[in-house]
């Protein structure tokens, strides 16, 4: 049976810890991308690198780790990111701009790797140019209608607009959103609203097509609803010896939805998230063979 093709588009970059003196290959897109491959599916990485000596560490980290990718060459420096993490494993992220991946082009290769996608998912930060704002959406027009299409709202810094949010909301059929996310969405869209199920119930109202919301809460546990306000799974928060949180989110995602691709139920691929995202937390990075 062929495997079931999924695409993360949008940043790849070098999260580097400077405290650490380390360097580690990131990047929503470039996790969700290596956690899906992790589960069996085939996965690719649509982005942009510069044509510098940090790509070409990048794609050879990329290569190792076993992650196919659809890489554009550009003028701009490859993406990096300052990430500082605190006490409690959180991590704070400074993002240079611009970056490579902000002028992400148009083409029919991308055309035709997304025709057939069963599931594509993008974020916000990518969209931050419109070079590559325009594109990703035009990519997920060309997706077919049954596609899973994941908007990871990975709000960062000043990178969003309420309009970006918003057309990324059209676009989209799953939405996945930390706590900090769930709870800015009122001040973005002027929401009157604040508790959980009351902001689940305004983004079902105003956003009908979207069928699922994924909701991480860190150490408070997550839950999946469905377009109709009703709480499909709630899961705790394993306690682990955190290392960092750095790509947990992304684990979580890729691991549902490729468990939902594979068959099997929302609980089941919730337990399989939550499990994937957890050991993700007791490691340095994102980038990790599954246990």
């Amino acid at each position: 049976m062929q495997k079931q093709r999924v695409i993360g588009i949008g940043e790849v970059l070098w999260d580097i810890f400077p405290e650490q003196q380390t360097k580690i290959v990131g990047g929503a897109p470039a996790n969700f991308a290596f956690h899906c491959t992790q589960m069996g599916l085939d996965s690719i990485l649509i982005s942009a690198v510069g044509k510098d000596v940090l790509s070409e560490e990048l794609i050879a980290t990329l290569d190792s780790k076993g992650v196919k990718y659809q890489l554009q060459f550009n003028e701009a420096q490859t993406g990096t990111v300052l990430v500082s993490v605190d006490a409690m494993g959180i991590p704070n992220y400074e993002i240079m701009a611009p970056a490579a991946w902000d002028f992400i082009s148009l083409n029919e290769e991308l055309i035709a790797q997304v025709k057939n996608a069963a599931a594509i998912c993008f974020g916000s930060l990518a969209q931050r140019n419109q070079h590559s704002q325009q594109t990703i959406l035009s990519l997920l027009e060309q997706a077919p209608e049954n596609a899973l299409k994941i908007f990871d709202i990975n709000i960062r810094q000043h990178f969003y607009t309420a309009a970006l949010i918003h057309n990324s909301m059209l676009a989209c059929n799953v939405l996945k959103l930390n706590e900090e996310e769930l709870h800015l969405l009122p001040n973005i869209f002027h929401w009157t609203v604040t508790k959980e199920l009351d902001i689940v119930q305004a983004i079902n109202e105003n956003y009908k097509h979207i069928h699922t919301l994924i909701i991480t809460k860190g150490t408070a546990g997550s839950a999946i609803y469905n377009n109709k306000g009703h709480c499909c799974s709630a899961l705790p928060t394993p306690s682990v010896l955190v290392a960092d949180t750095v790509g947990a989110g992304d684990a979580f995602t890729a691991a549902y939805i490729a468990s939902l691709l594979q068959g099997l139920s929302i609980e089941e691929a919730h337990e399989k998230a939550v499990s994937i995202a957890a050991f993700i937390c007791t490691q340095s990075g994102a980038m990790h063979k599954h246990p």
